[in-house]
Parts: C-alpha cells; sequence; structure tokens
C-alpha cells in the first residue's frame, strides 16, 4: 500500500527547469517572453514552500516553470498567450477548485481526504491563491526520481542508510566505467532518468523494428562485426538533439533500465547501450553482437539485461540463440543476465516424470485451450519412438503420425497441423514433436495428444518426455511446474534470475509466478532470486514519472546493475567468475519458503545440498529459489580488485546437478541425472581480443552422464 501511495504522488511531478526569478516567461507560440515582476504580501508569504519563496525573492529555484494550459471549459483565443506558471499542491480545508479556476489557474486533481489539490497556477496568480480561504501551503512540484529504495535495500545494493558498497577505499560503487545493456521494447530517451546534467547517458540505441539500413560496420575496438542492414541507430548526440525517432511504447523497456542503470537505480553512474528488440531470436543474436561489437570499441565491460523469452526449445540450452549466448559468454568483461520468467504457477509443462511410457504402451496428455489457437512441443530421446496423435472427446482424430512425418488436417472447424521428429539430428540428440491447433473453441476441456511407444524404441531409450505450451494460450490438465524455465535463462551462460517479494508483510517470500527449475537436463537453474514485485521505477511517455510493476523482467535488471558494480571493481572478469562470486555470496537470510519449493508438488521438488560434489562453495539450492536473494555488498567485496581487467583469466567452472526428492518406481530418492556431479571439460582462455562470433563449439551433448562445457 505505501509503494501505491508514492506512485501516485510521483505522478504529480513535472519536468525542472532551474528558474531565477528577475524576468518571468510567457509562452506564446512556443516562444518565450518577458513579463513583468510582481510582489508578494508578507503577510501571505509564509503559505509560499521555500522554493517559491526563494523564486520570488530572485534566487534560484528548482521549482517547475511550465505554460498554464486553457483553464478546464475554457478556450483561449488564437494568438493569447499562455501565463507562465508553476505546478503545485495545495493543502486547504475546504474545496477551492471553482476559486482556482476564477483565478486562472488550472485545477486537477483533489485528494479529498487530505485536502490537497494539484494545479498550474500563473506566477502573478500566486499571492492570490496564497490568499485563498482555507489555504494552509502552497509548494512548488519538484522532480522526483525512480522510488527504487526498498528493492535496492533488500538486494544489499545500499543499506538502510543508502550507503552504498565500495570498490576501493572510499569510492562508491555505482557502475562508473561500465556499460549496461538492454535488450527491450526500447527506451524513453526523454526521461530524466536516464539523463546526467541535462545530458543522455545513452551512448547508442539500435532501432530493430523499423526501416533503415541498420547499424554500420564497427571495425574498431577487438571484436568487430559486419553491417547488420536493418533498423536504426542514434547516437548519444542524436538523442541530445533530440533528432531520435525510437519511442518505446509498451513501458516495458524503460521500466527495465531505470532498474539497472538509472540515476536511482542499481548502477546510476554506468553507461547505457540499448536495443529496441524485434522479438526474434535472430534479433536478439544480433543484439549481442552489435553491443559486445559497441563495448568494445568503446573500451568498457558489459553486462547485457534480457528480460525476455520463449519456451520454442527443449529447455536445456541447445538452442541456437542460447549457444550463441554461450559463446558471447565465454569472452571477458561480457555478462548475460537473463529473466527467468513468469510462468512458475502456470500449466505450461507437463512430463513424464516418475512414470515413463512403456514399450507398447500409451499416454494421454490432455490440455484445455484458452484461445482459438495453440501450440504445443513435444521433446523425447532420439533413441525412442513414440507415435503422435490428438484426440477429441475421446476419438482420435486422424491416423497418428510416426517419426519423421508431418500431417495437416481438419476437424470440428478446427485446422490441425502434427509434425514429429522431422528436424535434422539436434545435439541434444532429442526428437521435437509439435502439434498446432487454430479455429478451436477457448476452454474447451476434450483435447489430448496421445503418445504412443512403439517397439521400435531402442533399448537404451528410457521412454521418458517433456511438453511446453509454447504459446501462452493452452493450459495441461495435469502439469508439472518444475523446469517452467524461459528460454534463454536455460542456456549455461546465462545468469538465470527470478523473483522474491521486497515490499510490505509478505517481503521475503518468493514471487508465485518466478519459473522454477532445474533444466530439462537437469542443470541448476534459476541461479538466484532478486527483487521482482511492486518495482517502481521510470515510466514511458513522462518526464520523470514512475510506475510500478512486477514479474522477474524487475528482478533481472536489479542483478544486471549489481554486474556493472562488480566489473567497475575489476573489468576483466569473465561470465563464470561473476557467476560464481554471485552465487558463492547469495544469502537464505530473511526468506521464507526456502529449503523446500513450497507451493509445488513434491515431485516437482528438486534441490541441491551445500558444498556438495559439484556445488563446492556455494549454499543450499532449490529449483525456486536458486541459491538464495542476492547480495550485492558480499558480491561486490568478494571480486579481486583490478578496474582495468589486466590480470583476469577466464575459467571453466562446474555446473552442479540437483538432486530430485520425487519417489520413483525403482527407489524412494533419485538423483535428476546418472552422476551427481559435472565437472567443466575444459579451461580455454578467452581474452579481451576474442571476436563474438557464433560457433557451434558451445554445443556440448546435455545428457546426465555428459560433462559440460560452460
Amino acid at each position: 500500500m505505501f509503494r501505491r501511495v508514492r506512485l501516485l504522488a510521483s505522478r504529480l511531478a513535472f519536468a525542472t527547469l532551474i528558474a531565477v526569478a528577475p524576468t518571468l516567461p510567457v509562452w506564446q507560440g512556443g516562444v518565450a517572453e518577458a513579463a513583468p515582476r510582481f510582489q508578494t504580501a508578507a503577510t501571505t508569504e509564509t503559505r509560499l514552500d521555500p522554493h517559491l519563496q526563494a523564486y520570488l525573492a530572485g534566487s534560484p529555484s528548482r521549482m517547475t516553470v511550465v505554460p498554464v494550459r486553457p483553464v478546464n471549459g475554457t478556450v483561449r483565443a488564437r494568438g493569447v498567450a499562455q501565463p507562465a506558471g508553476v505546478n503545485v499542491l495545495i493543502e486547504a480545508t475546504r474545496d477551492i477548485r471553482a476559486d482556482l479556476r476564477t483565478l486562472g489557474a488550472n485545477a486537477r486533481t483533489r485528494a479529498s481526504r487530505s485536502g490537497i489539490y494539484t494545479a498550474t497556477v500563473p506566477l502573478n496568480a500566486l499571492q492570490a491563491v496564497a490568499n485563498l480561504a482555507g489555504v494552509i501551503k502552497v509548494t512548488a512540484s519538484m522532480p522526483t526520481r525512480p522510488s527504487l529504495d526498498d528493492s535496492l535495500v533488500d538486494a544489499k545494493i545500499v543499506d538502510g542508510n543508502a550507503v552504498r558498497p565500495t570498490v576501493t577505499g572510499s569510492t562508491t560503487a555505482d557502475g562508473d566505467g561500465t556499460l549496461v545493456a538492454i535488450v527491450d521494447s526500447g527506451i524513453d530517451l526523454a526521461h530524466d532518468d536516464f539523463k546526467d546534467g541535462g545530458a543522455t547517458r545513452i551512448d547508442a540505441v539500435w532501432d530493430q523494428t523499423g526501416g533503415g539500413s541498420g547499424p554500420g560496420a564497427i571495425t574498431g575496438g577487438s571484436r568487430p562485426i559486419d553491417d547488420m542492414g536493418y533498423g536504426t541507430v542514434c547516437t548519444a548526440a542524436e538523442i541530445d538533439a533530440a533528432s531520435c525517432a525510437q519511442t518505446d511504447t509498451t513501458g516495458h523497456g524503460t521500466h527495465v533500465a531505470s532498474i539497472a542503470a538509472g540515476n536511482s537505480g542499481a548502477a546510476p553512474a554506468s553507461r547505457l547501450l540499448v536495443v529496441k528488440h524485434d522479438g526474434t531470436t535472430v534479433g536478439a543474436v544480433d543484439a549481442w553482437a552489435w553491443i559486445i561489437a559497441k563495448a568494445s570499441e568503446l573500451g568498457k565491460p558489459v553486462v547485457i539485461n534480457n528480460s525476455w523469452g520463449s519456451h520454442n526449445g527443449a529447455h536445456d540450452g541447445t538452442a541456437v540463440e542460447e549457444r550463441a549466448l554461450d559463446d558471447f559468454a565465454q569472452l571477458s568483461g561480457v555478462a548475460f543476465v537473463v529473466a527467468a520468467g513468469d510462468d512458475g504457477n502456470k500449466a505450461i509443462h507437463a512430463r513424464s516424470g516418475t512414470a515413463p511410457v512403456a514399450i507398447g504402451g500409451t499416454k494421454s496428455v490432455a490440455f484445455v485451450p484458452t484461445s482459438t489457437s495453440a501450440s504445443i512441443n513435444f521433446w523425447y530421446s532420439g533413441d525412442d519412438n513414440f507415435s503422435i496423435s490428438l484426440m477429441h472427446n475421446g476419438t482420435q482424430t486422424a491416423k497418428a503420425i510416426k517419426g519423421g512425418r508431418t500431417r495437416s488436417y481438419s476437424l470440428a472447424g478446427a485446422t490441425i497441423s502434427i509434425s514429429n521428429c522431422v528436424s535434422a539430428s539436434t545435439s541434444n540428440n532429442l526428437c521435437q514433436a509439435t502439434v498446432t491447433l487454430t479455429g478451436m473453441t477457448p476452454a474447451d476441456q476434450d483435447w489430448s495428444v496421445e503418445l504412443d511407444r512403439t517397439s521400435l524404441a531402442r533399448a537404451s531409450s528410457t521412454g521418458t518426455w517433456d511438453a511446453w505450451v509454447t504459446t501462452d494460450n493452452a493450459t495441461f490438465t495435469i502439469p508439472s511446474y518444475r523446469t517452467t524455465l524461459a528460454e534463454p535463462a536455460t542456456a549455461s551462460g546465462a545468469i538465470s534470475v527470478g523473483s522474491f517479494v521486497a515490499d510490505g508483510s509478505m517481503t521475503g517470500t518468493y514471487s508465485a509466478f518466478s519459473a522454477l527449475g532445474p533444466t530439462r537436463d537437469s542443470r541448476a537453474k534459476p541461479d538466484l532470486l532478486a527483487p521482482g514485485e511492486s518495482i517502481i521505477a521510470a515510466q514511458s511517455g513522462t518526464t520523470n514519472g514512475t510506475t510500478a510493476k512486477q514479474g522477474t523482467s524487475m528482478a533481472a535488471p536489479h542483478v544486471a546493475g549489481i554486474v556493472a558494480m562488480m566489473y567497475q571493481k575489476n573489468a576483466g572478469y569473465t561470465q563464470s567468475q561473476i557467476r560464481d562470486a554471485l552465487l558463492g555470496t547469495s544469502t537464505s537470510a530473511h526468506t521464507y519458503g526456502y529449503g523446500t519449493s513450497t507451493g509445488v508438488a513434491s515431485e516437482d521438488q528438486v534441490t541441491l545440498a551445500p558444498n556438495a560434489s559439484g556445488n563446492s562453495g556455494r549454499p543450499a539450492w532449490n529449483n525456486r529459489w536458486g541459491y538464495g536473494k542476492v547480495d550485492a555488498k558480499k558480491a561486490v567485496d568478494s571480486v579481486t580488485y583490478d578496474p582495468t581487467g589486466a590480470t583476469a583469466t577466464p575459467t571453466a567452472s562446474s555446473v552442479p546437478q540437483p538432486t530430485s526428492t520425487a519417489t520413483s518406481p525403482a527407489s524412494a530418492t533419485s538423483t535428476a541425472g546418472a552422476s551427481a556431479t559435472s565437472t567443466a571439460s575444459s579451461t580455454a582462455t578467452s581474452t579481451a581480443s576474442s571476436t563474438p562470433t557464433v560457433s557451434g563449439s558451445a554445443s556440448a551433448t546435455r545428457t546426465s552422464t555428459s560433462t559440460i562445457t560452460p
């Protein structure tokens, strides 16, 4: 409730000008003209706040000077100047709105319980407003900054006294000398949260969604790229000149950027690179390459925030974009932070679990469409053999589709397409079967996919399978809430971030929507949690307004800002070093539901003991909380001081395998893989001269017994 009240107040803020009183501007056709001075009677001066008094005394003031729009219900004649005014909040013991309008003020909001009014008052009417019967005080509207205080404290970015960790000595950890990159819906270039002394803190923005020839080749630095060929890039100079047309219509990217690197965000001294993402995986990979090349050209380390995801792949890190991410993440001074996803309480995943399909057996997977179309992906071992069919009202809609085949047909007004293991073999040795339906009746509960395991299955196969709704418009009747992580949060190179509550009486609980791990191949994800509910940050479309949002999209940029603080201390750290520092310093203090994945069935709870084999130096992990809450101070303190990054050497870190608490037919407990430990298969060294090319080198075979290349 406190945050909501604070949000309301912040919406009353307007842009700030440094106003000096000798002449008062009057707006006419957008041109300010001089207006005569006026005097304020001493008897009413005490009703004006200090900023108004300073202005009237001819002293510099941070109060807002704006044109006064026509009074409610009136029309200003053409050519008549708009008087100069000031946005104010007025405390009064009675309803004064009619009186304000009589005086030419634009009266707006009234908070009736508190007797507070907002209005734009002509400067030459301030005296009269202060003289109104019942007026207690007139306060100038002042600039506000996004209110991230509570979440920053809970993430230990600042302490209770708003004091930040230090890099060394008295040098504050605020991201100075680093870059924070945002791949999202864009950014409000005019918002004050991204300005320093009126100048933008955004070094460049690439809008992938419009026309244009795109970013040209970047040849400076050690990580060059070719011309991208689409979209439009704006420089800092163009942003400052207001000649950049990029906008953020949804406000998501603006909010995310504000949390990570706004003036009241986690890393307020960092510079920003922004990509207005076109919503495709290709666009994402292009964005990453451009960001890394740009960071190299600027000679700064960069953390890339990705508050988006999908359920298109096998959730085991082998999607093409995830492998590209893994390649990029091996470069020193480059880190990827990815939101875990908001499907932790949604029935979008189903799996065989402890009941694999026997050879000759059938499994019916029921689902309910929530829209007129739906798409579901099934994944099973390439050594296995399943035929796929669709059932409606208990009747098979068509002959079962064998592996290697595709079929489309119509039924009851719906168009159905089934493809079964038609793709080329993948690095994970999995088959993908896709069932797509259009023209359905929403909420029809009589649909199911039939999985028939044939005798052609190899002896090495297991009869296990996983399925995900890829379009967010259907739910499984019997879901599994584990492995609801979105991609690319399942990439080995990603720092995967879930959400916990840092607001009110629920502080310290996990967010019910925060996606659960582990990955399909039993790696320990998510990595950790950060504040993600009731987060107040910059609102797009306003000069300095704020709004509240929630989601793992809001949690991830907290961590991105912390990574920028860590890079400020050591610019050469690799992703694995950053991740190890974050996980090794995470905390379970002041958490509720930690240690067990409360809220899901026992078969969906997965844990890893502290300091277990392959988990040395790390706390306990579970698939709801990851390794716990992020602790910025401890993470920054753990980094070896070397701001130039000259001594940093990339290392390959181990990837621990979690232990499932589910009961299997064979035994009361089972490990998530045949081996409870996993070691890095190499210690290949990446240097600052590495070029961010996408290759197949990161596509390790993801099986329960294999070693993993980080």
